[in-house]
Order: C-alpha cells, then structure tokens, then sequence
C-alpha cells in the first residue's frame, strides 16, 4: 500500500461556457498544496508533482492543463502518467460514485459523477471521460478518444505540462458551471495496469470549487463607458468655464474664434451622443465611433481655448 503525500498545486479553473445562441458566465477555482511530499516512491520513477493547473470551457471544449513541478515532468515520463480529475457536477456528494477513489476517499464531501483521464501512454486503454451509473454501479465509457498533449512552460523548459480537450457535447447537455473537484496521478504499469493515487490536489479533506467570475469583455466595456463618462463631466465644467469668457467677448471675438466655440459645442453634443451609442453587440464599431469623438472634442477645445484665453 502506498504512503500517499501531497504536492504544491496551485489550479485555476476558467470556464468560459457557449452554447448556440446562448450567453453563460465564466467560472474560476483553484486549490493549493505543498511542493515535495508526493509519495517517495513516485519519485524513483519519474516523480509526477503537481504545481498547477487550469481548466476552462471555450469554444464547445472543457480544457483541462495540469502543470508539474520543475523536473518531475518530462516527455519521456509523460508516456506513462495517468491524470484523473473527479468532477461532482451538482456538488451534491450523495449522488453520483461516493469519493473519488475506490476506497471512498472523501465519500462525506463529494460524489463524482464524471471523471477524465488522460496521460501519454499508447498502450493503456483507460483514458478519457467516463460518466457514473448509479443504477448499474458502474462507469459508461463517455469518449476514449480525447485530444491530449504534452508540452513545456515558455518560461522554463524544466516545467511539463499535460493537456486534455473534452467537448461539452460529451455532458449530454447537463450544466458545466459551478462544481467541486479533486485532481489525482497514477502511473500506467502495463496495457491493462495502473499504480495506485500517488500524489492528489488537494489534501483529501477538502476540494476545488469553481464559481462565478466577472466576463472580462463586459468589464472593459464598464470601464471604458466609466472613463468616457469622468472625461466628458470634465469636459462640461471646463466647456461651461470657457462659455462665460466667449460672452463676455461677444461681439468682440472674431469670426474665427466664434466658428471654434460653434464647433466645440457640437463636438460636445457628438462625443455624448456617441458615449450614448455605445453597444457590447456591436463594441469594436461603437468604440471606434466614440474614440473618434472623444479625440475630436479634445482637438475642438484646445483650439477654442487658444481664441478665449
């Protein structure tokens, strides 16, 4: 039987979630463990240590990316690993298999309903998404025929990474959102057997969970609109500022100076409108619109300043 330690993971699940038609949030989790106390007798055969990991669904994928420490993570070990992720779907721990194991590890705070895994080997025929049959008892092979690669970080050669591609239509339409999970390794020993657990994330006892996060092109429209907004209350101050010294010239300021302050005004009454118009269906041709009032309000009042000093 295995001494079971755990490795530092960091994991951030993202998920972006499209459907036809359809508009979802996006989700975030994560988890976090120690560097260097997977089992030792991991390490004797190519280590296998967590450090981090991602998950997201994007266009019609859940993608899962695990990240190893610097060194325990190679081409060549890759073609032996067997990473398995349990997903509670309804983070609902009486329904689905009790635990994540076979032993029930964690059977109190979670039931998985779907597990993936996926590694490099090209004899071991147990990877891919299965789904748990509470009637049966069983597992129900989902897809055996993921999309899996190797690869290492830009930033450091030493560091490996697994990936695995499931397309959503492999959940049969159920919700992909908000759920718990818990990340494990294995090590394939033959066409027809694997290790037991050698390194979890995280610490059984606990889980990942995923929940809602902000859309990030709905918050850079929000800040956009909430810039434009300051300059133009800016704007209307000093645009107010400058009306009264254009009355007290009146009659005096010559033609020029009288066509910049007619222009200035109409720029402003544009960069509102624009500001107005602003639309996430149709962001790029509103932004454009708008950045294009914005610079041509900037320009109007600069050279209206110059006349009414």
């Amino acid at each position: 039987m295995y001494t079971r330690k755990i490795a530092y993971v960091v994991i951030g699940l993202l998920f972006v979630l499209c459907g036809s038609g359809l508009s979802f949030a996006d989700y975030y989790g994560s988890v976090t463990d120690a560097i260097g106390d997977n089992d030792p007798r991991n390490r004797a055969g190519g280590a296998y240590d967590f450090a981090s990991g991602t998950a997201r669904v994007t266009g019609g994928n859940l993608i899962f990316s695990t990240t190893f420490a610097p060194g325990t993570f190679s081409s060549e070990n890759w073609r032996a690993a067997y990473i398995y992720v349990s997903i509670d779907l309804d983070r609902d721990p009486s329904t689905g298999n009790p635990g994540i194991n076979a032993d029930h590890t964690d059977s109190a705070i979670l039931g998985t309903d779907y597990f993936v895994a996926w590694g490099g080997s090209s004899v071991f025929p147990g990877y891919g998404l299965y789904v748990y049959r509470a009637a049966e008892g069983d597992w129900l092979a989902v897809d055996t025929n993921l999309s899996t690669t190797y690869s290492v970080s830009a930033d450091d050669p030493s560091v490996g990474i697994a990936t695995v591609t499931i397309p959503l239509s492999d959940f049969g339409g159920a919700s992909v959102g908000a759920f718990n999970f818990e990340f494990q390794v294995k090590r394939v020993v033959s066409s027809n057997a694997i290790t037991t657990i050698l390194d979890y994330m995280p610490n059984p006892g606990s889980f990942g969970t995923t929940a809602p996060v902000p859309d990030p092109s709905k918050s850079a429209m929000e800040k956009y609109k909430a810039d434009f907004k300051k300059e133009m209350k800016a704007f209307d101050k000093k645009i107010a500022k400058l009306g009264k010294k254009v009355k007290e010239q009146g009659s005096n300021a010559g033609t020029e100076a009288k066509e910049s302050w007619n222009d200035l005004e109409a720029k402003q009454a544009n960069a509102k409108s624009k500001l107005k118009s602003l639309s996430k269906e149709a962001w790029d041709k509103t932004k454009t619109e708008a950045d294009v009032a914005r610079e041509d309000l900037r320009k109007a009042y600069d050279k209206s300043v110059s006349y009414f000093k």
